[in-house]
């Protein structure tokens, strides 16, 4: 905090402004993502973990509040990905005996299939698609990753998911478990295809057949490269996790605002795209961001649930539209200290919107599927992208310098609809629209947000420091 208050503090200086030429590409799409690209996370973490402590487990979850369902619509049809280390201790009481006969570590990991059902029913209700993380481990003998996965409880949970008309965009299978060897773990999605087949082609017209995806862990290019040929004919889409670094590192707050970490979530993917390209892309298998946020062991209070890690967030949203990745699955909408919507801090009762959900928002409602490429004579302090969403160019600019202010040339803007994103102070959980403070509705529902129209009478735009913008233009793309 006392770094943000330092820099905070600089702001109040007397910056300079450095002149910056921006400009697209002409070539056309470089990168494309999906309809439902900015998506987001539950888990099933415990009550006694840090920053988990307020029932955000999807186990206790308040699946009726009035935020969560109006936040999760605005991101439709985002992926609602359930999932985390813990999904490899979930048993799914089909038999409706909590879960007699398994060992539990604690109850919570036991779905019952009326929680089952309350899922499904908000996720239909809110427009969006479940994925859903099977346990990889617990049918393992021993759970010893080295042996086949029994498949016997997963049978009894889609057939049940088939017999109650419960929809399924996707499942996964495991998480982050390189210990499970990739021979072992291909087999084991191959049995995963074959099970869902053999239930699915059975059942009535109009249940749509999940999608598989994996496998889940950390920029591991090796164990892709092993795992990939072996799955082509399972999976839909692959994945990896990216967080750029450790939660408890004290320097997160004055690192966070620079070129080097906002350039390393996409430098530590390089391998796993690598592997991608090669063996999945041709078999037009999609690539996800499966989790990711701007640190691991839940985020660090104060930074990434505040207005501070927007910077981070905007930019990885952009950044892996580059790489075409499909969908960029937040982790997490509720639980921890990146949470989109904030409950350990909020007095009242029901869930706050942090400043990344509106971030979420405005990126899913005006940035559209396909990148540009930018070129720029500036500085690395200065991030550009561009993006064609209905034949126009929209253009997604930070400063995350702290005393600089851009004056940024566009050659052929003449006018647009800004969305101009401030805050009081860094440490902020307040963000300003256009210079008024982003909040709730009076009814506790995720507001509106409307754009300035704006002209640019010399094609430049003038971004001071610590600012983000969006920027709907009159450029035809």
């Amino acid at each position: 905090t006392n770094n943000m208050a330092t820099v905070a503090a600089a702001v109040l200086t007397l910056s300079v402004t450095q002149q910056v030429d921006v400009n697209i590409v002409p070539g056309g799409v470089v990168g494309r993502s999906s309809e439902g690209y900015v998506s987001f996370n539950f888990d099933w973490h415990l009550n006694t973990e840090p920053g988990w402590d307020h029932n955000a487990s999807i186990y206790h979850l308040n699946l009726n509040s009035k935020m969560l369902r109006s936040a999760a619509a605005r991101l439709s049809p985002a992926v609602v990905r359930i999932g985390g280390s813990e999904e490899d201790e979930v048993i799914y009481d089909v038999a409706d005996n909590g879960c007699e006969g398994y060992n539990l570590s604690s109850s919570q990991f036991c779905l019952s299939m009326k929680r089952w059902k309350e899922i499904s029913e908000f996720t239909t209700s809110t427009k969006t698609d479940l994925v859903f993380g099977l346990n990889a481990m617990s049918g393992r003998e021993g759970r010893d990753p080295k042996k086949p996965l029994n498949l016997s409880n997963h049978k009894q949970f889609l057939q049940y998911t088939v017999d109650n008309n419960i929809p399924v965009y996707g499942f996964e299978l495991g998480n982050e478990l390189p210990q499970v060897p990739a021979d072992v773990m291909a087999k084991d999605m191959n049995n995963l295809r074959a099970l869902v087949d053999s239930i699915y082609d059975k059942a009535p017209n109009g249940v749509s057949k999940p999608i598989l995806i994996g496998p889940d862990q950390n920029p591991n290019a090796g164990y892709l490269n092993d795992w990939l040929p072996q799955v082509v004919n399972a999976i839909n889409a692959t994945t990896y996790h990216n967080y750029v670094a450790e939660g408890n590192n004290p320097k997160i707050a004055s690192e966070i605002l620079t070129p080097e970490y906002l350039d390393k979530g996409p430098q530590q993917i390089i391998g796993d795209m690598e592997a991608y390209e090669k063996h999945a892309k041709p078999h037009g298998i999609e690539v996800w961001a499966g989790e990711i946020a701007a640190c691991w062991h839940s985020g660090q209070q104060n930074v990434t649930n505040r207005f501070i890690g927007t910077f981070w967030y905007a930019d990885a949203l952009a950044a892996r539209v580059l790489t075409s990745t499909s969908r960029f699955c937040r982790q997490a909408m509720i639980g921890g200290y990146y949470e989109l919507l904030d409950k350990s801090n909020y007095p009242e009762k029901d869930y706050y919107p942090n400043p990344d959900m509106f971030i979420a928002v405005l990126f899913h409602d005006l940035m559209g599927p396909n990148a540009l490429n930018t070129t720029s004579n500036g500085t690395g302090t200065l991030r550009h992208y561009a993006h064609c969403n209905n034949n126009k160019v929209v253009l997604l600019l930070e400063n995350i310098d702290n005393s600089t202010t851009f004056s940024v040339t566009v050659p052929g803007l003449s006018s647009g609809d800004e969305y101009l994103l401030t805050a009081p102070s860094l440490s902020s959980q307040v963000m300003d629209l256009n210079g008024s403070p982003l909040l709730p509705t009076s009814e506790g529902l995720f507001p509106t947000m409307k754009g300035k129209s704006v002209t640019f009478p010399s094609s430049t735009i003038t971004l001071h420091p610590l600012s983000i913008l969006f920027l709907t233009t009159n450029m035809h793309c």
